[in-house]
């Protein structure tokens, strides 16, 4: 019973050693060893005690404390073991692998799966996004339009003390402070009391494109007809 608790011990060890192993060594073993031993390792190692040096060393060079431990621990259960046994520990992992094929199988499935449904769902909510996105601007214009038409009659004062000015700082001045009267105006509106920062920016740029359409003839060319047929 103790032999066989050691013997289930030592499998579970290096079938943890064997899975963080790099399967790019397996073959290089194979090709430098002399009777199933590497040349730079004692011959009374085992097979799997000399495999278990390379990859000790390759986790000395890369400083990885974890893996060291790993490894020395699983050479220690493995180190008693004979060739003969070795590969009955190794014939042991490789039948219950075998055994655990279609459960794997089922797991990659399951897993692809998975990865698949998450994708889906990762455009779908990229495209609730969007469409959140797309509906709060149109609910904003909206919303600027409203505010808009009920001080149309300030904005038409506005245009026309404009078109009077002819200094540029007037004009930028007079712009500012019409620009703040709306603002101020949205900020006291019922529909915009419950508003959001980030809604209230978004409001306030629509409001300043907007007036700075109606403007921009009269900004770029004062004598309108004139100014454009001159640069043409």
């Amino acid at each position: 019973r103790a032999s066989f608790a050691l013997d289930r011990d030592a499998k579970k060890k290096l079938r943890l050693a064997l899975c963080s192993a790099d399967s790019v060594a397996l073959p290089v073993l194979s090709h430098s060893t002399r009777n199933g031993l590497p040349d730079h390792t004692d011959p009374e190692d085992n097979e799997i005690v000399c495999f278990l040096k390379i990859q000790l060393a390759e986790a000395i060079n890369l400083q990885d404390k974890n893996l060291m431990a790993q490894l020395q621990e699983t050479m220690r259960c493995v180190g008693r073991f004979d060739n003969r046994t070795c590969r009955k520990l190794l014939a042991s992992i490789a039948e219950d692998y075998r055994k655990r094929a279609p459960y794997f199988t089922y797991l990659t499935r399951c897993r692809q799966g998975l990865q698949t449904t998450q994708a889906h769902l990762e455009r779908l909510l990229q495209r609730v996004l969007r469409d959140k996105e797309v509906a709060n601007h149109y609910f904003t214009n909206v919303c600027v339009r409203l505010l808009l038409e009920s001080k149309e009659s300030k904005i038409r004062e506005f245009i026309q003390d404009f078109q009077k000015l002819t200094a540029a700082d007037d004009k930028t001045a007079q712009v500012e402070d019409f620009l703040q009267f709306l603002y101020g105006a949205m900020a006291q509106d019922v529909i915009w009391q419950n508003a959001s920062e980030e809604q209230m920016q978004d409001a306030q740029l629509v409001i300043e494109r907007s007036v700075m359409n109606r403007i921009f003839k009269l900004a770029f060319y004062p004598n309108q007809d004139g100014d454009i047929l001159r640069d043409q």
